[in-house]
């Protein structure tokens, strides 16, 4: 369930990180969100990594954070299910930062719902313009500009690039970055064989 997919898509996420197999489920908490994945790690996760030309820079514990926040608003209503209005969803409720439907799959609806709820937050300190969400060699692109320098919503945009990577872009289950009749794409192992 919520943990397997916690544990599933952490691993594959945070493959380089060596102390990446210390990290513990200590609960599921209930949230205004949804049920948070309640985590700890027995080594610190966050030190520097042996290959400082990584792709990306986003601390292991902030894309574990992202993680369960992306987990707690896929499981709100129990067993996922996206919602056939998704596009227009997010689009109406989240409008200052997300003003037209993204050009990406239903699996990644959740990515893009918890990267809205947080930016929308801090709407109030930072200007926010969202100038393309859409999917490039598999995994999310969410192109932004902001008023004045964020770290905090750059590194969000940094794990959600991450972990689309390992989210499956048609159903939101842990997934890997394949390629599918010529193109580039981030499937599980179910919608890749209905690809086929």
């Amino acid at each position: 369930m919520i943990d397997d997919e916690f544990y599933t898509i952490a691993s594959r996420a945070l493959k380089e990180n060596r102390f990446a197999k210390t990290i513990q489920v200590t609960g599921i908490a209930p949230t205004g969100l949804g049920p948070l994945v309640e985590w700890t790690a027995s080594k610190s996760l966050d030190r520097k990594a042996k290959d400082p030309e990584r792709l990306h820079s986003a601390p292991a514990t902030a894309v574990l954070h992202v993680l369960s926040r992306t987990l707690a608003f896929r499981w709100r209503t129990g067993r996922p299910h996206c919602p056939i209005d998704w596009e227009t969803r997010l689009s109406r409720e989240f409008q200052d930062v997300v003003p037209w439907p993204p050009s990406v799959g239903p699996g990644w609806f959740w990515l893009v719902e918890g990267a809205a709820d947080f930016l929308s937050q801090r709407m109030s300190s930072t200007r926010i313009v969202t100038h393309e969400i859409k999917e490039k060699y598999g995994t999310l692109r969410w192109e932004i500009s902001t008023s004045n320098f964020s770290p905090e919503v750059d590194g969000y945009i940094d794990c959600i690039d991450i972990l689309s990577g390992f989210i499956c872009e048609e159903c939101g289950a842990p997934g890997e970055i394949q390629t599918i009749r010529g193109r580039t794409r981030c499937r599980c192992l179910r919608c890749t064989g209905a690809a086929i």
